[in-house]
Formats: C-alpha cells, structure tokens, sequence
C-alpha cells in the first residue's frame, strides 16, 4: 500500500476504532477502557484500550502499545499488509465510535 493510501486510510479510521475492531473480531469486552486481560498475551490485569488520539491504541504492561492496526496485527498473527486490507474493507461502513 502506498504511503499515500495508507495516510487516507488512517485518516478514514480515525474515531471509528471500536467499530472497526469489533467488526474483525476483537471483542467489544476489550473496548471498555478498564484494566484486564491483554487479548494479545492473555494476561490477567495488563491491559486497557485508550483510543489514543482516537486511533484504537492500547496499552499491556507485557506487550507494549501501539495503535488499532497494530492490535489486530497481534490478536489475529497477521502482517500488517493483511491488516490493512481487512480495515480498508469495512472503513466506510463502520459508522463513528460513541462514546459511553
């Protein structure tokens, strides 16, 4: 993917992550913004989703952090070229987050 493509596609999923996500898989139990188990490592009480920047980050005290393409990378051992293709996908009918 271009850089160019890749910057229109990561604007396009800007506040859209938890719809995104949901979509391919990860499930809305991750999304809370509550500490808890790390859907990547599994981990007991190491994880939170922050939206960062409303870009889908997160964060586990093993893992590391990164950004919502980087988490579907990790829950579903794919290459990023993968991953992108999936969001590019489902981007436009993903409506925005709301937020609780």
């Amino acid at each position: 993917m271009s850089s160019g493509r890749l910057d229109q596609l990561k604007m396009r999923s800007r506040g859209h992550w938890r719809g995104i996500l949901s979509s391919l898989g990860v499930s809305q139990a991750f999304l809370t913004g509550k500490n808890g188990p790390c859907p990547m490592c599994g981990g007991k009480d190491r994880w939170r989703f922050t939206d960062w920047q409303n870009m889908g980050g997160w964060v586990c005290n093993a893992c590391g952090r990164g950004d919502g393409f980087d988490l579907l990378a990790g829950v579903h051992s794919i290459e990023m070229a993968e991953v992108f293709r999936r969001v590019e996908g489902i981007v436009g009918s993903v409506e925005p987050d709301q937020l609780p």
